[in-house]
């Protein structure tokens, strides 16, 4: 065994002293930190806003909606058995209310609600922030939602009511252009001529605003437009209408969107046709034409997109298209 000069010994422990001092002196100042971090936290939560106040409304009090431009207004009051009182104004591109998320918004926009005096308020109070959840089944719906005051009060809403819309009973004027080129082009790559064929790309219009892009094959000799089209993802034969796509090509290390094929609108999302059950039947009476389409496959997009263009499938609900006496322009 060795042993140490008592100097040195001294040394030694005077040394680790002072390194232990010195780490004692950084845990506690990293625990002052720490905590007054925490405490920093806790006054976000707790200090600007107190715990949220819980209401349950389930008495559907009003009901109102009105069309304005290509948006419809849905002022709806619930109430519940203490008289307290939620006014929404929800804003929709759907004549029935959707299910969805509405977030606030200073003016008018799909799915959001109205802030300010003439907005959504509980009690009178104007609300400033938080996400209004509707979902529903059938006819009847449920709200939810984490709600802010102007006065600093959290609200925690849930309700539920039930309101039979009534189907739309507007219906715009329709009108199309119908541009041809002989022969149809298709294939896989859109570049083999489908012999005694012409491509009809239909545009249609709803009071003057475009509706739906329609790209059919019909027989070059046709008088009419008249027939039952297929979906068909590369179109080889009479008696087919061109899938609908959407490409972005950022995923391939290029810029831009492509889209094309047949499509037509939903309020303000377009919905890409896809080969699946579903067929487009025109009736063409001298060039006044209705289109209709039921149980159509309909890309979805969200999928398609969040899957870098990975994933070509189709929504759950099938879609439809209603065109009546639309006019050549």
């Amino acid at each position: 065994m060795v042993i140490l000069p008592v100097y040195r010994t001294k040394k030694f422990k005077i040394k680790h002293m002072k390194t232990i001092w010195k780490l004692f002196m950084f845990l506690l100042t990293a625990t002052f930190a720490l905590v007054s971090c925490e405490d920093d936290s806790l006054d976000l939560l707790t200090g600007k806003y107190s715990p949220p106040e819980v209401y349950d409304l389930t008495v559907l009090g009003t009901q109102d909606r009105v069309k304005d431009g290509p948006l419809y207004t849905f002022s709806i009051n619930l109430t519940d058995d203490g008289s307290n009182t939620l006014s929404m104004t929800l804003f929709s591109t759907e004549y029935i209310l959707p299910a969805s998320d509405f977030t606030p918004s200073n003016q008018a926009a799909n799915k959001t609600y109205l802030l300010g005096a003439d907005g959504t308020t509980f009690n009178g109070q104007q609300i400033i922030d938080g996400t209004i959840s509707i979902a529903a089944q059938d006819s009847n719906y449920t709200v939810s939602g984490i709600l802010y005051l102007a006065n600093e009060t959290v609200l925690k809403l849930t309700g539920a009511y039930t309101y039979a819309y009534e189907p739309d009973p507007y219906t715009p004027t329709y009108t199309y252009t119908d541009e041809t080129v002989s022969p149809a082009m298709g294939g896989a790559q859109g570049a083999t001529p489908i012999d005694g064929s012409t491509m009809h790309k239909i545009t249609v219009y709803a009071d003057d605003v475009f509706y739906a892009y329609l790209e059919l094959v019909a027989d070059e000799n046709a008088t009419s437009l008249s027939g039952t089209y297929s979906v068909k993802d590369g179109v080889n034969a009479i008696g087919q209408l061109s899938n609908g796509y959407y490409v972005d090509l950022t995923w391939y290390g290029m810029a831009g969107v492509m889209e094309g094929g047949s499509y037509y609108m939903k309020g303000e999302e377009k919905m890409f046709i896809r080969e699946g059950d579903g067929a487009i039947t025109i009736t063409d009476n001298a060039g006044i034409v209705t289109i209709t389409g039921d149980n159509l496959a309909i890309l979805d997009l969200e999928a398609l997109i969040g899957s870098g263009g990975a994933t070509w499938s189709v929504l759950e609900t099938p879609g439809d298209v209603n065109v009546t006496d639309a006019t050549k322009l």
